[in-house]
């Protein structure tokens, strides 16, 4: 009899520690799917232009979040692809191959979650270009276009980019986000540089950056198990 009375009370508790750890995965969040789309700024680290040196750029990305069970932790990777531009009309493009953590400060019940964390971007085609280029302006009293200005350009793609990140996950549902984030992108080795010769006039200009850059995105995020719960 007593050991009757035993396996039904550990068929008891095996039955509620599998309710409970139903429960517990049901409402912790394991990973994450998110994509993103922001402007992208370079730092001009060298500029005798008259004009504005800075064109904005754009960055989007597709990435995978792991949560580190029973931590604050994060690891994220995935796809990030960038451009940025310098005045006069220089352009250019990475495909990156990105990797980093993140902590969040606050307990996962709190609607808006504020993070920091570190990324590592690889970029997947780095590249060397050199060329060069002209404007135009349109005379209205000729009623013709003239040229404005020639210049010449030098880009050296970094090779790897590293990247301090701040930003905050705002849910709107338990397994929903809307987040706002901020990268300051610094790339190894990297540079693009331009020159600028008036057309009219023996004034040259000059501009640089080191690829360093700065970049405000918007991310949707979806977590997973995919969730709806009674406070939604």
């Amino acid at each position: 009899m007593k050991t009757k009375r035993v396996g039904w009370l550990l068929i008891f508790l095996s039955y509620v520690g599998v309710v409970l750890a139903q429960n517990l995965d049901d409402q912790e969040r394991r990973w994450a799917i998110s994509g993103s789309w922001g402007g992208n700024w370079p730092i001009v680290t060298k500029n005798t232009l008259s004009g504005k040196a800075v064109s904005a750029g754009h960055i989007h990305t597709l990435m995978l979040e792991y949560y580190i069970p029973y931590t604050r932790f994060s690891l994220k990777g995935g796809y990030t692809g960038e451009e940025i531009g310098l005045n006069p009309g220089i352009s250019a493009s990475m495909s990156n191959l990105e990797i980093g953590g993140r902590y969040y400060f606050l307990p996962q019940r709190f609607a808006i979650q504020p993070y920091g964390g570190l990324s590592t971007g690889w970029n997947l085609s780095p590249r060397r270009q050199e060329g060069m280029g002209s404007s135009s302006y349109y005379d209205p009293s000729r009623q013709e276009f003239r040229k404005d200005y020639d210049y010449r350009y030098r880009i050296k793609e970094p090779l790897f980019t590293v990247s301090p990140v701040v930003g905050a996950d705002i849910y709107f549902l338990s397994c929903l986000a809307l987040t706002l984030e901020y990268n300051f992108r610094m790339g190894i080795a990297g540079k693009i540089s331009g020159e600028i010769e008036k057309t009219n006039s023996r004034g040259t200009g000059f501009v640089r950056s080191n690829w360093m850059r700065q970049t405000v995105s918007v991310v949707v995020m979806v977590n997973f198990p995919f969730t709806i719960t009674q406070t939604d």
